[in-house]
Order: C-alpha cells, then sequence, then structure tokens
C-alpha cells in the first residue's frame, strides 16, 4: 500500500539577491546616507537594486552606525556629523568583517518560510495588519518580516498599501512620516 505524503514546501524568501558587502561599499553607504543621498540615487551610484540597500540600511540602523533621518530613505539635506564620529562610524563596521571578507546583513536571520505560512502572511498583508502585528502571528522578529515583504512585492503577490508597514494601525502622521511606500 503506498501512502503519499504531502509535505508543505519549505522556501527560501529573496533568493535571488545579493546580500554581500564590502568594506568599500559599506563605507560609500555611510558616507552617501550622511550625505542625505535617496535610496534611489544610492542604488544607482553603488549599482545595487534598492531592495539589498533597504536590507543593509536596517541593518546597519540597528547596529547605531546609521542615524535616522527627518525623510528617511529619500533625499534630504546633509547630516551633520564631525569628522570625527565619521571615523567612528567607518571604523565600527571593521568589525563586521573580522570572520569574512564580505559581509552578510541578517545572517542570523531565518529567512525560510512554509508555503502555507507565506499564504497566511499574504492574507494578513491584504487584510492590513502592521508588520508587528505579522511578526507576532508568526512569532518572528519584525526585521524577519522585512524579507517576506520585499520577496512577495517582487513576485507581484501583494501590493504596496496606504499604511506601509504599519497597515490599518498607521496614523495620518505615520502617512506623512513614510519614507518607503511598501
Amino acid at each position: 500500500m503506498n501512502h503519499a505524503v504531502r509535505a508543505d514546501r519549505l522556501e527560501f524568501v529573496l533568493e535571488n539577491m545579493n546580500f554581500e558587502w564590502s568594506i568599500v561599499q559599506l563605507r560609500q553607504v555611510i558616507d552617501y546616507w550622511f550625505e542625505g543621498k535617496s535610496i534611489y540615487d544610492m542604488s544607482d551610484l553603488l549599482k545595487r537594486e534598492i531592495d539589498e540597500l533597504v536590507i543593509l540600511i536596517v541593518d546597519m540602523a540597528k547596529r547605531r552606525i546609521l542615524l535616522e533621518r527627518p525623510r528617511g530613505l529619500r533625499a534630504c539635506g546633509k547630516i551633520a556629523i564631525t569628522d570625527k564620529e565619521m571615523a567612528l562610524k567607518k571604523s565600527r563596521v571593521c568589525h563586521l568583517f573580522e570572520e569574512s571578507p564580505v559581509y552578510i546583513p541578517f545572517i542570523e536571520s531565518n529567512l525560510l518560510w512554509y508555503e502555507r505560512d507565506l499564504i497566511q502572511f499574504r492574507k494578513l498583508w491584504s487584510e492590513g495588519q502592521s508588520i508587528v502585528e505579522i511578526a507576532e502571528y508568526f512569532g518572528r522578529n519584525i526585521e524577519e518580516i522585512m524579507f517576506p515583504i520585499l520577496d512577495q512585492c517582487r513576485k507581484e503577490l501583494i501590493e504596496p498599501r496606504e499604511g506601509g508597514l504599519l497597515g490599518k494601525e498607521a496614523t495620518a502622521d505615520d502617512l506623512i512620516r513614510q519614507s518607503f511606500p511598501v
């Protein structure tokens, strides 16, 4: 007797993305960030996809290498920073290369998702659930929810929404402050 078992397929989100960054590129990102360049300008200058840059910027902000900017990922005025502070920020990225010649942001994050979970993710997204609620639902870090958002947008399985990452919880002020509509 043959018993077929249907296993839920595992998917690696953002499997075609280049996560590797050199020290030179990281230092350029720091310069461009504090010069006030938009994410689109940085993408052109670095010859990297915007999604790759978004992941790196979130990682560097989490590590407190990049500061919050008034216009987020959009172009803004130059951010005042002393030469000493800039040198310190650039030296901090050296520590990211102690074990490897390239840096991979969020290497410790779980990029594997079951197909059924991606289906549920799309449902929660379309219902307007916030990134915080989605993270709680799946028992994952908020940063890990960023990956299926980018992946599913790239595959055109979810649409950008008015409330962006905050979904239906976004206030009028949040909508004004949002810098990258997802």
